[in-house]
């Protein structure tokens, strides 16, 4: 009504800003009108201008832009009215960056205005992303790198620092991005921590393609630093149960494929596990896992992990053959099962006392019942029997070992 009663649209305030400035605004136009594009488009068909600057050198587009008021930025850039100079561009851009980017469609308009490839010029836009750090900024690092008509130069720290934001918030692309400009995946953070080792802590089912990434990229599985506590990226799965990532892991370098692999390490870490799990074992098993290395307390995988059950038979949620079926994996001829631990236990001294159980635990008795079944505990062979010494002896037609092709024959057992 105003208009039509010749109101001066380009009058403007003590701040400069005119009738155009005020309706792009939010904090100047609080609550914002429902007919947003309706107003802007009747004043700049009533003459208002739209590049008009208030006392600050801001134009209504860049004010509209700074507000996300996208459907003002789409009326204006149709006038005509848009910034063209670097100076507008790099301060728009910064406040895209500061704020926090709401989509990518801010982004992507931003760098549409820049005909002459300004802003894609450097790293310091994506740096600037990268450090504010969030799902918002990091989503739009990747698609501010998308753009880029040739992957911008970035030095390894900052290739790290990119990577490692962009696992943060497990974001596929831009970690993808990055491995493609051949950044150095097996430097440990402050924490101890690679690349694959944040990517394992993180892992879910559909985080497949991530972690095959970072394995493609050379991202060692088993590495540990110097001096350090922390487990390898292969063990920290296997505590933390993640079968299908092992797997995964263990299918593209299986560990007798590696002699510098910690063989024994991995089925301890297994056998250590809550509840301890026949698949991961036989996993670790079938790859080429040590059955026969010795941890701090003189313990052979086997050992420690009939110490874990009898120590706590309310984790063993392994239900009839599993029992067996996992000390056949831990087992072999090479398995001194005679062998003090230092506690002066041997894995006999562990067998018997979890066969003789005769308390009213049902797990207790769900376990006891089991190895009773499946295995005997018999004289050894030899030189060795005549000195007292026992081996294991299974019933392998009661523990799960059957043949595929029919019969109770054991599959061959390969170490």
């Amino acid at each position: 009504m105003l208009i039509d009663h010749g109101a001066n649209v380009n009058a403007k305030d003590r701040a400069g800003n005119t009738a155009l400035h005020c309706i792009c605004s939010v904090g100047l136009n609080n609550p914002r009108p429902g007919n947003l594009d309706k107003i802007v488009r009747r004043l700049l068909q009533k003459g208002a201008d739209g590049n008009a600057s208030n006392r600050h050198g801001i134009a209504p587009f860049e004010m509209a832009f700074g507000d996300g008021l996208m459907e003002a930025c789409d009326i204006l850039l149709r006038h005509g009215h848009y910034p063209r100079e670097h100076e507008v561009l790099d301060r728009m851009m910064i406040k895209l960056i500061q704020d926090g980017p709401r989509n990518s469609a801010a982004l992507d308009l931003l760098l549409d205005l820049d005909v002459d490839g300004f802003l894609l010029s450097n790293s310091n836009y994506l740096m600037k992303m990268i450090d504010r750090g969030g799902q918002a900024s990091i989503l739009a690092a990747s698609r501010y790198l998308e753009r880029f008509p040739r992957l911008p130069h970035l030095s390894p720290k900052q290739k790290l620092t990119a990577l490692r934001e962009g696992l943060a918030v497990r974001n596929k692309e831009l970690v993808k991005q990055i491995l493609a400009m051949k950044v150095s995946v097996n430097v440990p953070d402050k924490n101890g921590h690679t690349p694959l080792y944040v990517a394992v802590q993180r892992y879910r089912l559909s985080d497949h393609d991530l972690i095959e990434a970072l394995l493609d990229a050379g991202s060692d599985m088993h590495f540990k630093a110097p001096s350090s506590t922390i487990s390898t990226p292969l063990e920290k799965a296997i505590v933390e149960g993640k079968q299908t990532l092992v797997q995964l892991m263990l299918e593209r370098e299986p560990l007798r494929d590696n002699p510098k692999a910690p063989k024994g390490v991995y089925l301890h870490a297994a056998a250590h596990g809550a509840p301890p799990s026949k698949r991961m074992i036989s996993t670790l098993v079938r790859s080429g896992a040590s059955v026969t290395e010795l941890d701090h307390n003189n313990d052979t995988p086997l050992s420690a992990f009939l110490r874990s059950i009898a120590e706590r038979p309310h984790l063993a949620a392994c239900k009839g053959k599993r029992i067996c079926g996992t000390v056949w994996y831990l087992w072999n001829n090479k398995v001194d099962i005679n062998l003090r631990n230092k506690v002066g236990k041997t894995i006999t001294s562990y067998l018997t006392a979890l066969r003789i159980y005769d308390g009213v635990n049902l797990m207790q008795q769900r376990v006891a019942n089991s190895l009773k079944m499946g295995l005997d505990i018999v004289a050894a062979e030899g030189e060795d029997g005549k000195r007292g010494l026992k081996t294991l002896r299974f019933r392998h037609s009661l523990v799960g070992l059957r043949n595929f092709r029919g019969g109770s024959k054991p599959p061959v057992r390969l170490y």
